[in-house]
């Protein structure tokens, strides 16, 4: 297990006893990251802020989620932030898709 990993599971233990400290230390970790897969993917930086915003909300509101012995945190989060991207831009989609047939 590489020391990230380990200060991750131990910044994540914080986090799910509720430590703010800890999720501010998750925050400055991988916000970047976050950031820049989820930009990669909208293509809008508004769109791409308001992932990983959601992102780092449902981590604080669900940190048990993360379960170690499926794999890194690391992994976990960026995965979780794809996901929201791609939805994110499956709805923009969709409203752009109803918006032209409704000016049609």
């Amino acid at each position: 297990m590489r020391d990230g990993d380990r200060d991750d599971l131990e910044l994540h233990r914080g986090l799910s006893a509720g430590d703010r400290g800890s999720f501010d230390a998750l925050y400055r970790r991988y916000s970047s990251s976050a950031y820049g897969l989820a930009y990669r993917i909208t293509g809008q930086q508004v769109l791409a802020q308001d992932v990983v915003h959601d992102a780092f909300m449902a981590l604080w509101r669900a940190p048990e989620a993360f379960d170690p012995a499926r794999g890194a945190f690391r992994t976990f989060f960026l995965s979780l932030v794809h996901h929201r991207a791609v939805d994110t831009v499956r709805r923009e989609e969709r409203i752009r898709s109803r918006q032209q047939r409704a000016s049609n």
